[in-house]
């Protein structure tokens, strides 16, 4: 339940973040969709 919350908060703050592949928010690496959000929580 917890990392359903942070996963929609995080969207919701750095979802529109540019993707970069030389910096690390890259195309593993963001909270542009849910499942990505949550993935990115538990690594």
């Amino acid at each position: 339940m917890l990392f359903f919350i942070y996963a929609v908060i995080g969207m919701q703050m750095f979802g529109k973040i540019a993707l970069r592949d030389n910096s690390q928010i890259n195309r593993n690496n963001n909270f542009q969709t849910f499942p990505q959000a949550t993935l990115l929580l538990f690594r």
